[in-house]
């Protein structure tokens, strides 16, 4: 997959539904602006395929997806099996973009400054064994949520360089259904279909993530 440095504007996501496709043993990297105050929620969805052969087939650490800071320094991780049924890997960011972040412990601390934060996403190479080498449909359900930017940051002097958020957008509802693609691939499509139903929908979707994570806790 490209890295890091190749990302453009083709790459970028927001607040909303992005669908993309991936060939299995790929790597795929996704731009998400993130400023003071913003967390971000981050749903990896591996769509259903059918097996090559006979039978359902599971693949351990089929999906991999991984919310990386400015710097590239990984904030959290989540993985999923997979076999053949629709499977999702989960990110929560843990806490708003914080100044004070630089102050806690494990993935937290990579919070603790703004900037293009990288959604990474990666397939096993042995999903191709069991369900062919054909891309895949992943959909990246994402949300960002304005938690307060009063105490929450401070202002660099000069250029901030790579540590600022251009095109941050924080969520009262999706911004519509896209198409993300590599970029130097075939190209963003919008999906024009950010409806009302869409809102509520992804509304219901983080307060459900929120009750699970109060259930486990």
């Amino acid at each position: 997959g490209k890295g890091p440095a190749d990302l453009g504007d083709k790459a970028r996501l927001g607040p909303g539904t992005w669908r993309d496709r991936l060939r299995p043993g790929t790597t795929r990297y996704y731009a998400l602006p993130l400023d003071w105050g913003r967390r971000a929620f981050v749903d990896v969805e591996l769509g259903s395929a059918v097996a090559s052969g006979s039978g359902r087939k599971t693949v351990a650490s089929a999906l991999r997806a991984a919310l990386d800071s400015p710097v590239r320094a990984e904030v959290v991780s989540d993985g999923a099996f997979y076999a053949g049924a629709p499977s999702s890997a989960h990110l929560d960011a843990g806490a708003p973009v914080a100044f004070a972040n630089r102050y806690a412990g494990g993935g937290l601390r990579a919070l603790r400054f703004p900037g293009t934060y990288v959604v990474r996403v990666s397939l096993s190479p042995e999903l191709a064994d069991a369900y062919g080498d054909e891309p895949l449909g992943v959909v990246l359900r994402v949300a960002v949520r304005d938690e307060g930017r009063a105490g929450q940051g401070v202002t660099y002097p000069g250029d901030p360089g790579i540590f600022q958020a251009e095109g941050d957008r924080a969520a009262s509802g999706p911004q519509g259904e896209r198409r993300a693609a590599a970029p130097g691939g075939e190209g963003m499509r919008w999906l024009a279909v950010g409806s009302f139903a869409a809102g509520l929908a992804l509304v219901g979707w983080l307060g459900a993530w929120r009750l699970r994570g109060r259930r486990g806790a």
